[in-house]
């Protein structure tokens, strides 16, 4: 499976990961197992781990990503933290652009030492519960 997706109810936050290669229909079909997941609450903050996704999409693809989150916007209404690669930076930068007129909260960013040390942490108090 191109995507995993993990619901942490106590820290208001579900992280996805894609790992390989992944395609537009895995885009859309995990946002929908995140909104509809019956954990997941609409103002979590998401953070999406794209930094082994093995995938470039076309300009049509951008908008139809852009168009699927906004279409979606009533189930994200929290933050959206898209972690990205140096090489694909640019991408994630331009959804974001694109969504911002939609009023859809999404920042891009490479991974930090910050970031690992959030991330760590949220999977180390879920995983002592």
């Amino acid at each position: 499976m191109p995507f995993n997706h993990t619901i942490i109810v106590h820290q208001n936050t579900a992280v996805v990961e894609a790992d390989g290669i992944i395609d537009l229909s895995s885009i859309i079909q995990v946002m929908r197992d995140v909104a509809f997941n019956v954990e997941f609450e609409s103002h979590f903050s998401i953070i999406v781990d794209l930094r082994k996704m093995k995938y470039t999409p076309t300009s049509p693809e951008i908008f139809t990503i852009r168009d699927s989150i906004n279409s979606m916007k009533q189930q994200f209404q929290g933050n959206i933290t898209l972690v990205m690669a140096k090489e694909t930076l640019f991408l994630a930068k331009l959804i974001c652009l694109l969504a911002k007129p939609y009023q859809i909260k999404m920042k891009a960013v490479t991974y930090s030492d910050e970031l690992e040390s959030l991330m760590n942490k949220q999977f180390k108090e879920d995983s002592h519960e």
